[in-house]
């Protein structure tokens, strides 16, 4: 037991009836106090718990209800300075080139709260002589404007409070309670001369273990000189850590380890040293505290606690942040800030962070919906989309019947309007930037809460508290008063609010390791203890000044305003005195590296002062440093290890390897990877390389006359046959989530869509003529401004600026089309356009001509196969009629002198045999195409054309039969030169260095047949 609970036991016997006030810094602490005399054998009666605000607070209740006060809260107060501030910022002389940022408001608040409670108002302070004249007039405004506030909405701050307090203990007969006042408590001048007053004689000091040698803190209330005893252990001695001199002779014992030093290379590392530590002691958890100088440290034990299971109790709580609620808010504040992008309110479903419940679909099901209504991005953008595509889904539905397709048509229409509702309910808690471009921040913090309650998901208790946290606090600050500020100000406050919230503060707990700060462990009594953090860095902090009040200032001003300077020896001064009242054992530590900042920390000199006490009292830095070699790392010692993860980390960077054997009997899926890859580094083709067993007629157009082929397929099966089987046989597709990009507006497929529809739109107008002259100019533009207004609908602009770009640049392109066009078109005359086959008979009417069904190639083996596509324009030339393709990209990869290039630019080939089919058809029974190739119409591609003669067909087919081979063999590995790669959407499905890399192999060592087929193909050029 020690010196503060022998003490309380004491007055506890002598004063058993007598109403006794144990006076706390908080009521945990007390509770804990009071519950470790109990497990001493110590008995109490008649005893409360009580802080000094709260003794405050309730002196005064009585005349705060006669007045009609109410108790400003301390987040109102916050608001409140920043209104005065803003309203008399024009007005001031010093502070008025300030902004009101968080910092300077919060400098502005604390500035103000130590003035009243000094009791300094503003008339004292314009008296007072200080060296800058200008700043003590804002400052006397602005704490008059303060005042006059709470006179005029009736309200009162802690130092009025404490005022009314005074009033009503020198009014009201003598307090018969006994107040036990533990002497190593701190308490502000403020608080102490309350204290004094309401007390009087009736005060009965818990003396405490005092520090010796180190001054006091200026509000530190009382502090006692005790005669000296002779310590037993090294613990005992922490009282004379800075008065060594006068240390009492005792017997030293070299085996004593009550006090212990470590070091640790990082933070997490530290905290779980601690954990070995205790486990390899053997230390039962609910007598071990661990203390921190900083509340990081609280998250590296949180991280433990979940992946070790270990009961913890957080005394300052765990942030909200790491629960799904604060996951969930978080994530709608950057929704909002990033323009309501669609596929980061998708991502929140796909989380599961966002409940929808009966109203609406499932959250996968509503990230669906998003992707498919192409909002993209814009607040005003969801309801009209939805809308579109709740539309289409029942215009399909219509079309279907009573069909098993029409009722899920149907079913679709129906979850789409009930997730149009959810959206526009969720949209309503966001309170929309007026014409000033501006937002009531109340009004968003009182839509905050709305969605928390709303719409955060929860799972346990622990979710269902951060959302209850989060819903309170921010109804809290939507009851202050309004203040209108933009919308990227309002977000960054409301981030940084949800970033300060914390849930789950508890009190040590029978079965838990309890984690708090040091100044909040006091009386906690346990047997061990450990203090984490002691770098430099972190303790004893520094003695910044404040901006608004220097030190020099506050000195000329009032001796009871605390200073900066002082901070760091109180702090040292508190650490000491907690560590002079410990019992058991301490172990002290620090991080000898920043993993972060990536440089070396350097232990703060309350280290080296322990360390010379209890090992060398020589010692320097050096030694200090020798000693705490070597440091625990994440690598931890034999038989330490906390985890199975740590265990194998020690074994591999014991030996340098891991036995093969033993990682395929613990993993057998690992086992299942290693034997994939020791089959693909086979010289021989498997399953692993992509050689699948199926029917021959499975995948062969050939063999299989419901396939129809695409020129697209076939050139992505030719570039790469894996590609081909992920994207055509089992339909993965890159997710068509679209990411605002603050420089472009649309991607290069789209712009192409666009550029396609523009040339298409113009030359049917045009018919058959040429163009050329002002007036097809004229009309280009036109057709350019309508099409370009549509794709606006679908995909909005990030900025007016980037859309302006965007429309110059496809001016420009249009302006060099036009000059080719009338260059070209001495030679040819454009005839039809977005010319379909098998595409069907609305295809083919609203083009004008093309085939209904599939163009037939006959193989040279006899078989058939069917192709379908649309052909961008096909000109007529005396020579016969030309084939082209628009490409918006570059030219850099298209040739004359190619024909195929491997099967990889086979479109001109297929859509000239395509062409001829559709033309004999139709229009001209006598039609060939004798060339066939791409046109570049934009500025990148200089409006050039690479056409192709198309004499020898027979290379053409040759290569399909060989793809179909492919197809019918079942064979789909990834391309050997890796060429079509870069722009492929699966690289992070095949990885294609170590793809490529077997593939090699095995077609250098010929043993596959079926690979010899892409060594053919490789030859065509």
């Amino acid at each position: 037991m020690n010196q503060i609970r022998r003490e309380l036991a004491r007055v506890c016997r002598e004063y058993l009836f007598t109403e006794k006030i144990l006076i706390c810094p908080d009521y945990a602490s007390g509770h804990s106090l009071l519950e470790r005399l109990a497990l001493d054998g110590g008995t109490w009666l008649n005893l409360h718990v009580a802080t000094v605000d709260g003794l405050a607070l309730e002196t005064a209740e009585l005349s705060m209800l006669e007045q009609g006060l109410s108790l400003l809260p301390d987040a109102s107060g916050l608001f409140l300075i920043e209104n005065i501030f803003r309203s008399l910022r024009l007005d001031l002389e010093y502070f008025n080139t300030l902004e009101p940022r968080p910092g300077i408001i919060g400098a502005l608040d604390r500035a103000v709260g130590e003035l009243r409670l000094a009791g300094i108002n503003s008339d004292r302070l314009g008296t007072v002589p200080l060296p800058n004249q200008r700043k003590q007039r804002d400052l006397v405004k602005l704490l008059k404007a303060y005042e006059e506030v709470l006179a005029r909405d009736h309200l009162v701050d802690m130092a009025d409070v404490y005022r009314l307090a005074m009033e009503a203990v020198r009014n009201r007969a003598e307090d018969t309670r006994l107040f036990l006042v533990p002497t190593d408590i701190v308490l502000p001048p403020h608080q102490g001369a309350f204290l004094e007053q309401l007390a009087g004689d009736l005060v009965v000091f818990l003396r405490a273990e005092p520090v010796r040698k180190l001054l006091p803190p200026r509000s530190a209330w009382l502090v006692t000189d005790e005669p000296p005893v002779v310590p037993s252990s090294n613990v005992q001695r922490l009282p004379w850590l800075y008065d060594r001199s006068t240390l009492p002779a005792a017997q030293h014992d070299p085996d004593d380890d009550s006090v212990q030093i470590f070091a640790a290379y990082g933070e997490y590392s530290e905290a779980a040293e601690v954990l070995r530590r205790i486990r390899g002691a053997g230390l039962p958890l609910d007598q071990v505290t661990v203390t921190y100088t900083s509340y990081d440290y609280a998250w590296h034990f949180y991280r433990l606690a979940v992946k070790l299971d270990l009961p913890i109790t957080f005394a300052e709580g765990i942030p909200l942040l790491l629960t799904r609620p604060g996951k969930a808010l978080k994530g709608i504040l950057q929704w909002i800030e990033g323009d309501f992008q669609a596929c980061t309110l998708g991502q929140l479903f796909l989380d599961g962070l966002l409940k929808t419940g009966e109203e609406a679909p499932g959250t996968i099901r509503s990230a669906d919906i998003l992707r498919k209504a192409g909002v993209c991005w814009g607040r005003a953008r969801y309801q009209p989309c939805l809308e579109k595509l709740a539309a289409y889904d029942e215009a399909k539905a219509a079309d279907c019947g009573t069909s098993r397709y029409g009722q899920y048509q149907t079913q679709m229409a129906e979850q789409v309007r009930l997730f149009k509702e959810y959206i526009d309910r969720l949209l309503r808690h966001i309170p929309a930037p007026g014409d000033d471009a501006q937002v009531s921040f109340q009004d968003f913090a009182q839509g905050l809460a709305g969605l928390a309650d709303g719409f955060a998901a929860v799972s346990g208790s622990l979710d269902g508290a951060a959302r209850q946290t989060a819903a309170d606090h921010f109804r809290v600050l939507a009851g202050t008063k309004e203040l209108r500020i933009p919308l990227t100000e309002a977000l960054e406050r409301l981030q940084r609010e949800l970033a300060s919230l914390r849930i789950y503060a508890r009190g040590p707990e029978s079965g838990h390791l309890h984690v708090t700060h040091y100044r909040r462990a006091f009386w906690l009594g346990r047997q061990h203890t450990y203090i984490v953090g002691l770098d430099a860095r972190r303790f004893p902090g520094s003695g910044t000044e404040c901006p608004v009040l220097l030190d020099t200032e506050r000195s000329a001003i009032a001796p009871e305003l605390p200073l900066a300077a002082a901070r760091p020896g109180e702090s040292l001064w508190n650490l000491v005195q907690f560590m002079a009242n410990l019992d058991g054992t301490v172990t002290l530590s620090y991080s000898l590296f920043d993993t972060v900042a990536v440089r070396d920390s350097v232990p703060a000199a309350v280290l080296l002062q322990t360390f010379r006490l209890v090992r060398d009292p020589s010692a320097d830095y050096n030694a200090f440093r020798e000693a705490m070699q070597p440091a625990a790392g994440f690598v931890p010692l034999p038989g330490q290890e906390l985890d199975v993860d740590e265990w194998w980390l020690r074994v591999f960077t014991d030996t340098g390897s891991v036995s093969p054997q033993l990682v395929r009997e613990c993993y057998p899926d690992l086992a299942r990877g290693q034997d994939a890859l020791t089959i693909r580094g086979m010289d021989t083709l498997t399953a692993y390389d992509g050689k699948i067993n199926v029917p021959p007629g499975r995948f062969d157009p050939r063999l299989n006359n419901t396939l129809i082929l695409s020129p697209s397929q076939i050139e992505t099966l030719a570039k790469c046959p894996f590609a081909y089987f992920l994207s055509c046989v089992l339909r993965v597709e890159k997710p068509a989530d679209r990411v605002c990009d603050p420089t472009q507006w649309l991607a290069g497929k789209e712009m192409g869509f666009l550029m396609h529809d523009i040339f298409c739109t113009y030359y049917r107008k045009l018919s058959a003529t040429a163009p050329g002259g002002q007036q097809d100019a004229t009309l280009l533009m036109e057709i350019s401004d309508e099409l370009v207004g549509g794709m606006l609908e679908a995909v909005p602009a990030p900025s007016d600026v980037v859309l302006e770009q965007e429309k110059r640049r496809i001016r420009r392109s249009l302006e060099l089309f036009l000059r080719a066009e009338e260059n070209y078109g001495r030679d040819s005359r454009p005839r039809y356009f977005e010319v379909p086959f098998g595409m069907g008979d609305e295809a083919v009417q609203a083009a004008g001509v093309g085939l209904a069904d599939p163009v037939t190639l006959t193989m040279p083996d006899g078989l058939l196969i069917r192709v379908c596509g649309r052909i961008d324009r096909l000109d007529e030339t005396d020579a016969g009629y030309l084939c082209i393709d628009y490409k918006t990209g570059s030219p850099r990869y298209y040739r004359e002198q190619d024909y195929v290039q491997r099967g990889r630019q086979i479109q001109h080939a297929l859509y000239a045999i395509a062409a001829e089919a559709v033309l004999q058809a139709g229009p001209d029974p006598r039609a060939v195409v004798p060339r066939s190739g791409y046109y570049f119409p934009t500025e990148k591609g200089e409006a050039c054309r690479v056409l192709r003669p198309q004499q020898d067909r027979t290379i053409v087919l040759r290569l399909l039969e060989l793809l179909c081979t492919l197809l019918r063999n079942g064979t789909f590995v990834v391309a050997e030169d890796g060429e079509a790669c870069r722009f492929c959407d699966y690289t992070s499905v095949c990885r294609p260095d170590a793809a490529i890399k077997a593939i090699k192999v095995k077609l250098e060592a010929g043993k596959t047949p079926e690979l010899s087929i892409l060594q053919e193909v490789a030859g065509i050029a």
